[in-house]
């Protein structure tokens, strides 16, 4: 009702994580952050979750840490990326990069490392970073021993130049807050890190519409409960600050909510876009939302900030307390976002009304798919091909993979492995033995056979084989036989028992279990060992080494 208390408390997702009989207080799942595109991002550390169930019935299991997505309703659970370790937060930008600094394993080989995600992506923990590591997305930065907890990604006015926009992330372990500068770097960023402030067992930091960091200590505390006293809150303002008074958001016409979007402060756009989905959106709202959206000399952010709230009003998943009714039609019944047509013909707004296009499962107008791949197929802008690749994956054609196919041998590392996590989901196996086929491109061949070393299917080892006795090219014969070592196990049923704080990194699977094709590659296996000269011979025992497979 307004008055700053909860009125009512509803569970969104049920069993995202285990209880205190299970497992300790750690590694568990963590910090909630809220997306310009409506969707919460949640933390989740290694020790994952058994079977998470949201409000719709859609149920979810992580074995391991990452970044898990639902609405605010409590539909649409799934998983955005993983193979972190202990994350604590996400991280949101405006633009809808994602960033965390993830926890050290001790010296593992896993430790304090900066991510960005952007969908699909692994990260490689803690089945591939080890022996596997060319298979994975490398992290922005490696910073040593720490604590990684919390992260913040600041867009707001009155800090100097450097602070704002800008990434923070607080390390318990060192007690310090740090800043970020991100400076584009084809898909992804560089990063680097000096010391914004120093804090006694920093937790987490968050910021206000005003501009007021507020900081959060675990001072005093420890791992068992060691009574009420203990931590305390910092607030930060940047020096001499003076910014428009924050408005009465509930007061606010939806005009004046509309101008809103075009403000300075993230927070503020943020809670104006939330207003108006609350309130509902009349056609005159919607032509103006839609306006700012189209404009090519508003900011950035704002247009975005646009966008998502045409994607939110128009998909029937606006947030709770919306007085628009919830449209239940989907698919190509469901009304298109306004606007979204002209959008993915605006080279700035493109990836992000891609994006918006193939936003929910539920909600996908197969329709659009070929407007997209129109725009978007051969784009130099490599945030474009990136969403490209996760939008074809999420309309789940494979029929239609032929643009994520040439992707995989991009020139960026971010999109070629997201093609690759594409394919892997639509199961291209046809597309990528196509490729296979008809190239010479050691990149080509490393990339097609990527994905299909991934789809355990009794086709894809019955093809590979059937290459694999045709095949005269030494770097071809290797792919093939690497992908079959791949293929000879399967990751084995979890039953929620726990790794651990320092689970098995050999890879490239936690728990490798036989399944149905497995004899056969071993028989081939074993009669490629028996047949082959030193040097093949030398490799393949290796592979069957790297892959913990014993013949």
């Amino acid at each position: 009702d307004g008055d700053g208390i909860a009125d009512e408390q509803k569970i969104l997702v049920k069993n995202i994580a285990f209880g205190f009989k299970d497992r300790p207080a750690d590694h568990t799942s963590n910090g909630v952050t809220l997306g310009i595109d409506g969707w919460l991002y949640l933390a989740i550390g290694d020790f994952g979750f058994l079977e998470a169930e949201g409000t719709d019935g859609r149920k979810l299991q992580l074995r391991g840490g990452g970044v898990v997505r639902v609405r605010p309703d409590g539909t649409g659970l799934e998983l955005y990326s993983n193979g972190t370790r202990n994350i604590l937060e996400v991280a949101m930008d405006p633009l809808l990069n994602g960033f965390t600094r993830d926890n050290t394993n001790d010296g593992g080989g896993w430790d304090i490392r900066l991510h960005h995600f952007t969908g699909l992506e692994d990260h490689g923990y803690p089945r591939l970073y080890m022996n596997f590591n060319d298979e994975i997305i490398q992290p922005l930065a490696d910073y040593g021993g720490g604590s990684g907890c919390g992260a913040l990604f600041i867009d707001e006015p009155g800090f100097p130049k450097g602070f704002s926009p800008a990434l923070f992330t607080a390390d318990w372990g060192r007690s310090i807050v740090y800043r970020h500068q991100l400076t584009p770097h084809g898909a992804t960023f560089k990063a680097d890190q000096s010391q914004f402030l120093g804090v006694n067992r920093v937790t987490d930091l968050d910021v206000d519409a005003n501009s007021n960091i507020y900081v959060a200590s675990w001072k005093g505390a420890t791992f068992n409960y060691a009574g009420e006293d203990v931590g305390y809150l910092v607030r930060v303002r940047p020096k001499g600050l003076r910014l428009e008074s924050l408005p009465d958001f509930t007061k606010a016409t939806n005009a004046d909510l509309v101008t809103l979007l075009k403000s300075p402060s993230h927070r503020r756009r943020l809670e104006a876009q939330r207003t108006l989905l609350r309130r509902g959106l009349d056609d005159a709202t919607v032509d103006q939302i839609k306006t700012v959206m189209l404009d090519k000399t508003v900011a950035l952010p704002s247009r975005v900030a646009a966008l998502f709230a045409l994607k939110q009003a128009n998909g029937g998943h606006q947030p709770p307390g919306s007085k628009t009714p919830r449209d239940t039609n989907r698919g190509a019944d469901a009304p298109r976002s306004p606007g979204l047509t002209e959008a993915l013909k605006d080279t700035a707004i493109r990836p992000y009304a891609i994006r918006a296009a193939a936003d929910r499962w539920d909600e996908l107008d197969p329709t659009l798919l070929p407007l997209i791949q129109a725009n978007a197929v051969g784009s130099t802008d490599l945030r474009t091909r990136l969403e490209l690749a996760v939008a074809i994956a999420r309309f789940g054609k494979a029929d239609q993979a032929r643009p994520v196919v040439a992707m995989l041998t991009d020139e960026d590392p971010i999109v070629r492995h997201t093609a690759i996590q594409s394919l892997i989901h639509l199961q291209a196996a046809e597309a990528c033995f196509a490729l296979l086929d008809q190239t010479d491109s050691d990149a080509a061949c490393a990339g097609s056979l990527r994905v299909l070393q991934s789809i355990h299917l009794p086709k894809v080892v019955d093809g590979l084989i059937t290459r694999l006795g045709k095949e005269s090219d030494a770097n071809k014969r290797r792919g093939l036989l690497v992908a079959l070592c791949r293929l000879h196990f399967v990751e084995g049923i979890w039953k929620g028992n726990s790794w651990g704080t320092r689970p098995d990194t050999r890879g490239p699977y936690f728990q490798p279990e036989p399944w149905a094709e497995s004899d056969k590659i071993a028989a081939v296996l074993q009669i490629e060992i028996e047949k082959s000269d030193a040097d093949p011979a030398i490799f393949l025992t290796t592979q069957l080494a790297r892959h913990r497979i014993e013949l």
